[in-house]
């Protein structure tokens, strides 16, 4: 059973209609990430007696939402290049939907058009900002960036799920100016599935990895520490949840090999339940040098797994460094081994992550968030009026 297959409508189905508001969501896809997956549990939590409710999309999966009171629009094109289908798909759905406001997500492709067209009617624009732009680690981020800021600057409200004191100036000035405002993530963590208290010293630690197989997130650090922390006396193994490129996943599975551990990682492949075995985990390690809003380390809390992450500004905006989470210096596996080491041999250290992590987790509420949404839109619905 997936863990984010449940039944809405009795938790946010109860209030009062005042009236009735038209929302369209564009987005690349309801496939995969962590946008795809936010926009899920959104478009399952919102009361349905108060918004018609639209997503224009690429792609779709098929999986785990319940569709009843949404209309779906596929975007169709001939090519990457084919932009006069994607307008001529995005106005059907405009013309379809007729909404109040219509929320933007990615890629671009989708979202500046989108920005564009609903200005040009007249309709309320409200923009997603999903990952650090302070944070990007290769040129085709940055101009990829840039490009995402003009659907900013159309909108009439950007909204972020992290916070932006480390963003460029030019980003910050937008923010202010759009009305910048932060809406956490929501998580919906396993029923019933969680990690047992740790009770004396593990005899071995088994750590967890869940992320795709790209540049920011450092999975070759993880690996180095894994091998440098086993040739200190410590019994360690991995298990790596996630994907990438061909290229990518072979790399890594050769640094393994060159490292000496292919006998103790575990190359598990993409996986939606990863939190079904998270009785078999001691700590979840992210060793990312920048990331958006990192659900993964919000679920491994909620299910009583410990956290060793970066110590970046992405996670210091809602953890305390070594109180609700080990955070250690990016891009240094000597310094992640000997955490991991640490950590190995204190269960009192891993008691108090776990515990703190219960509390971090709890913010986290899907309630939160989609009342924040469903404020947001009352807001431009009424004065669409």
């Amino acid at each position: 059973m997936n863990c984010l297959t449940m039944n809405f409508s009795s938790k946010f189905g109860s209030k009062e209609a005042t009236s009735r508001y038209r929302v369209l969501h564009v987005i690349g896809g309801l496939i995969g990430g962590g946008a795809e997956t936010q926009l899920k549990l959104l478009l399952g939590g919102t009361n349905k007696s108060q918004f018609t409710v639209g997503v224009a999309y690429f792609n779709d999966d098929q999986d785990y939402l319940d569709r009843e009171g949404i209309s779906f629009y596929p975007i169709t094109r001939n090519s990457k290049l084919d932009f006069i289908s994607v307008i001529k798909s995005l106005s059907h759905a405009m013309d379809e939907i007729r909404p109040d406001i219509v929320q933007l997500w990615y890629p671009e492709v989708l979202t500046i058009p989108a920005a564009l067209m609903a200005r040009y009617r007249g309709i309320n624009v409200i923009s997603t900002q999903r990952h650090r732009l302070g944070g990007c680690v290769s040129f085709s981020n940055k101009v990829r960036d840039l490009f995402g800021a003009v659907a900013h600057y159309l909108a009439h409200q950007v909204i972020t799920n992290y916070d932006t004191d480390c963003e460029p100036e030019w980003f910050k000035k937008c923010y202010k100016a759009r009305r910048g405002q932060i809406i956490r993530n929501a998580i919906v963590p396993c029923s019933g599935v969680r990690r047992q208290p740790f009770s004396g010293s593990l005899k071995s630690l088994r750590i967890l990895f869940v992320g795709r197989f790209v540049v920011q997130k450092r999975l070759n650090r993880l690996l180095e520490a894994v091998a440098i922390a086993r040739n200190l006396g410590c019994t360690i193994s991995a298990d790596v949840y996630g994907k990438g490129n061909a290229h990518t996943e072979n790399q890594m599975k050769e640094l393994c090999v060159s490292l000496g551990i292919e006998d103790v990682v575990k190359f598990r492949g993409y996986s939606k339940y990863w939190q079904l075995d998270c009785s078999k985990f001691d700590v979840l390690v992210l060793p990312s040098v920048t990331e958006g809003m990192p659900n993964v380390v919000v679920e491994a809390m909620s299910l009583g797994i410990p956290v060793v992450a970066s110590d970046i500004p992405e996670l210091t905006c809602f953890l305390r460094k070594n109180v609700d989470a080990c955070l250690v210096p990016p891009d240094d596996p000597e310094l992640l081994a000997l955490a991991l080491i640490q950590l190995q041999q204190s269960d009192d250290e891993l008691d108090k992550y776990q515990k703190a992590g219960y509390l971090v987790s709890s913010k986290f509420t899907l309630e939160r968030m989609v009342d924040s949404y469903q404020d947001i839109y009352r807001y431009y619905g009424a004065i669409s009026k």
